[in-house]
This record gives C-alpha cells, sequence and structure tokens, in this order.
C-alpha cells in the first residue's frame, strides 16, 4: 500500500521512519501485520536581509532565518 505525504501551507515534508520506510521517497507498506509509519514535516523558514543606503546603521536585528507569520523588528540608529 503505497503512503503520500502531503504538507500543510508553509511546510515542507522531510522524511519517513518506520516500518521499511526511510527518505523522501515513495513508502510502500506491505500490510501483512500491524505497521507504524512517520512522516515528518518542518516549518519553512525565511531569511530577511538589511542592507543600510547612506549614513547610519540599522539595530536590533534578531538573527535569521524566520518562520512564516514571526516579525522581524528593525530599529534605525542615525
Amino acid at each position: 500500500m503505497p503512503v503520500t505525504a502531503i504538507a500543510d501551507p508553509h511546510y515542507h515534508f522531510t522524511g519517513w521512519s518506520g516500518s521499511g520506510c526511510a527518505g523522501t521517497g515513495q513508502c510502500v507498506v506491505t500490510m501483512d501485520a500491524t505497521r507504524s509509519v512517520t512522516a515528518t514535516f518542518t516549518e519553512d523558514a525565511y531569511d530577511v536581509t538589511v542592507t543600510v543606503v547612506g549614513s547610519g546603521t540599522v539595530e536590533n536585528v534578531p538573527g535569521n532565518p524566520y518562520t512564516y507569520g514571526q516579525t522581524a523588528t528593525l530599529t534605525p540608529t542615525l
């Protein structure tokens, strides 16, 4: 029986484990006994790049990466 992983928005599939399934390819389980398969999903991450044009700096730049919907607060300093 093929098993299919479908990620929710802003997540991606990172792999199978259990009952002979591994990696990110197709998982096929032979149903001749009780089986257990785990699909692992990871939240998407995004980087932010700050470019200063002119004279000044930007403080309070939190580290990357950010998850979907997370807020980055940037403070300009002249």
